[in-house]
């Protein structure tokens, strides 16, 4: 579609400190941590994540490398899963 730039907003992929939802949310329930395995995470670290979120990373970063240098992606989370092929951002908060 000529997008040259792409930014992955909320695209954590794994489960911060073993929870479902961000704190304070009404889906931020405790992730039975036994189906779960550790993954790199943004900026170094481990996160947890299970097996079919790692599907959908493997199947963004095979996507990510089939697009090519022609498009720039941008990974936004601060505590997600590392991505391949993405470039790691912390977004600029407005003041």
């Amino acid at each position: 579609m000529g997008a040259k730039r792409i930014e992955l907003v909320g695209v954590d992929l794994g489960y911060p400190d073993g929870k479902s939802h961000a704190e304070g949310t009404a889906l931020g329930i405790q992730m039975n941590q036994e189906e779960m395995y550790e993954v790199e995470q943004v900026g170094g670290g481990k996160l947890l994540t299970t097996p079919v979120m790692s599907i959908y990373r493997r199947a963004m970063e095979t996507r990510i490398a089939q697009i090519g240098d022609d498009v720039k992606f941008y990974n936004l989370s601060t505590i997600g899963a590392r991505i391949q092929g993405t470039i790691e951002m912390i977004p600029q908060m407005a003041e």
